[in-house]
This record gives structure tokens, C-alpha cells and sequence, in this order.
């Protein structure tokens, strides 16, 4: 769904996401060992809770705008 991949994608250049840059020689398949859904949903909820609604707005135009 492209609207969860543009979140995470986000989320990871925000740094509230703690992945590093996957080296060249990774493969693919190596990427399962990167956090789950749920566990990210879980580290940004609490933190997106603590925003008032402007910021919300702003940061869910950003995620539009530069997906």
C-alpha cells in the first residue's frame, strides 16, 4: 500500500525509525531482519499521540507531498 510505504520511508528519514543504510552487497531477502510493522507503529504512536493537531496536518502534507 503506497501511503505505508511513504510513512515508513518518512519515518526512517525523520530518524524516529533507527534503520541504517543497507550496505550494496545485502541481499534482498536479508531485509527481514529489519523491525516489523508492528513494532514501528508501536515506537511512533506515543510519539505522534504528543502532537497537536497543526503539526499532525503538516506532517501528513509532507508525507503527501514528498512521499
Amino acid at each position: 500500500f503506497p501511503v505505508d510505504t511513504n510513512v515508513g520511508r518518512i519515518a526512517v528519514r525523520l530518524g524516529w525509525v533507527p534503520l541504517q543504510p543497507l550496505p550494496e552487497s545485502l541481499q534482498l531477502h536479508l531485509l527481514e531482519l529489519y523491525p516489523v510493522l508492528e513494532s514501528i507503529q508501536k515506537y511512533l504512536w506515543p510519539r505522534l499521540c504528543k502532537l497537536d493537531q497543526r503539526t499532525l496536518y503538516e506532517l501528513h502534507y509532507q508525507m503527501i507531498t514528498f512521499g
